[in-house]
């Protein structure tokens, strides 16, 4: 899916945003630190689809339903963050990001197989 460059800025400015409420505003049980990888804007403008790292890995669902359980505070700290440069408060929604397990577990498994016949290591 190809994204127009004012659903980018929007995405940035959403990301950029989101960092900074889940640092100093809202806090997730446990305290897990909280990385805002990804976001993909509608092309409305009017939701978006959040994904967060988390670290520990083991509590990276548990973190996501909580922050979608508490949306409306989330939603409510990025309305006054964003008012003057959006013209509504789109929808958001968390998505557990799991690249880093996803590479972490490839890496592991490339290290049983060892090098390929002819390179080296």
């Amino acid at each position: 899916m190809n994204e127009s460059n004012r659903q980018k800025k929007f995405g940035r400015l959403i990301q950029k945003e989101i960092s900074e409420i889940l640092q100093r505003e809202v806090k997730v049980q446990g305290e897990p630190m909280l990385t805002v990888t990804v976001v993909r804007g509608t092309p409305d403008l009017k939701s978006a689809r959040i994904y967060i790292s988390v670290f520990p890995d083991g509590k990276g669902q548990a973190a996501v339903d909580e922050l979608n359980e508490r949306i409306w505070e989330v939603r409510n700290a990025l309305g006054r963050r964003v008012r003057q440069q959006l013209r509504f408060v789109p929808e958001v929604q968390f998505f557990l990001d799991d690249t880093l397990q996803e590479v972490a577990y490839m890496d592991r498994l490339f290290s049983k197989i060892g090098p390929i016949a002819g390179e080296e290591e």
